[in-house]
């Protein structure tokens, strides 16, 4: 009996559907860092009273970013020692998880949106970022094995992992690198399996 639920081709939808409940109860019971103001919703320092590893400074620099013009681009060149608390944007190679996250920031930002709201349209966004991770991760699984029962419980173990599922549900870019490097994993991969060049090309995007 087991083994036949283990072996359902659309047990990986269970599977997931049981990720999503885990990753919306962390959404809402880890404690997020406050704004030093007391109401936050823009750009301002933030203390670091959350228990998300350096949430602070995601948000700051998620805020930093949605309140720069569109023009001006993901590169920043330069920056003033009262925004140093966030790090130093101008070397740090996530400036692009930032900038991407900075963009439905923007709109909830025009609808003058709790700071609150935001966080939990940021996490939100982290937890769809874990459920694509966990579909790229069961295509890697396809390119292993053929057994339906393996890829499962494979998926199963990976969505039952504490850190993943918290990490998906808060406020940092340590899942969103997990999803490009199952991608790139899948790709270099299928190079060698199915024997087709085209994978190069994607193999570069993703690195």
């Amino acid at each position: 009996k087991v083994r036949s639920i283990i072996s359902s081709p659309s047990a990986y939808r269970w599977i997931i559907a049981l990720f999503i409940l885990q990753a919306l109860f962390s959404v809402v019971i880890i404690s997020p860092s406050t704004p030093k103001d007391g109401v936050g919703g823009r750009y301002v320092e933030r203390n670091e009273d959350g228990v998300v590893p350096d949430g602070h400074r995601h948000l700051g620099a998620i805020y930093y970013y949605a309140e720069r013009p569109v023009l001006a681009g993901p590169v920043i060149s330069d920056m003033a020692d009262s925004d140093l608390w966030m790090g130093d944007l101008v070397r740090f190679p996530s400036y692009l998880y930032y900038s991407v996250l900075s963009f439905p920031v923007r709109i909830a930002m025009a609808f003058h949106a709790s700071d609150m709201a935001i966080i939990y349209l940021v996490r939100l966004i982290g937890l769809v970022i874990g459920v694509l991770a966990l579909l790229v991760f069961r295509r890697i699984t396809q390119l292993v094995t053929s057994s339906l029962a393996v890829q499962n419980i494979s998926l199963f173990a990976l969505s039952l992992t504490g850190s993943f599922v918290w990490l998906a549900a808060a406020e940092n870019y340590d899942v969103p690198s997990l999803l490009l490097w199952f991608a790139f994993l899948y790709t270099s991969m299928s190079l060698f399996v199915k024997k087709d060049a085209r994978y190069l090309y994607w193999m570069a995007v993703w690195f």
